[in-house]
């Protein structure tokens, strides 16, 4: 007869399980992360997000407004008053710069920065289950 499975065979069979399961889940869109367009000043002005998600810009006051990037990834076309809102999806990691064009000379900025995506590599268990 052959040889009985040690533990590392089960648990190799464990995790590549779990790893199926997750990759069968089906993926859920994320909600937009929400700036606040108010009183001249953006809120939040600096955020953190991933790759493929959407920040989404609200203009809820009475200013006129607008959302421009410094080097030309978003506009919001020319500004205008609350309320209004405006979306960009974030597909590429880095720095993006922003305006409110008619404040930017009184603070009226902010930064969002794209984290690059988190790969998890996992050690290949080597066939036949030897070892352990």
């Amino acid at each position: 007869m052959g040889r009985e499975p040690n533990g590392r065979f089960w648990a190799g069979l464990a995790l590549a399980c779990a790893l199926a399961g997750l990759a069968l889940a089906p993926v859920r869109p994320q909600a937009p992360v929400v700036v606040s367009v108010v009183d001249n000043a953006f809120t939040p002005a600096s955020l953190e997000i991933l790759p493929g998600q959407t920040v989404r810009w609200e203009n809820t006051g009475f200013n006129e407004h607008n959302v421009v990037a410094l080097f030309g990834a978003f506009d919001s076309g020319p500004p205008r008053d609350g309320p209004w809102s405006f979306e960009v999806r974030f597909d590429q990691p880095g720095v993006y710069e922003y305006v409110c064009v008619p404040h930017q000379s009184i603070g009226m900025t902010g930064t969002i920065v794209v984290k690059p995506a988190v790969r998890v590599y996992l050690p290949l268990l080597p066939a036949g289950g030897s070892g352990g």
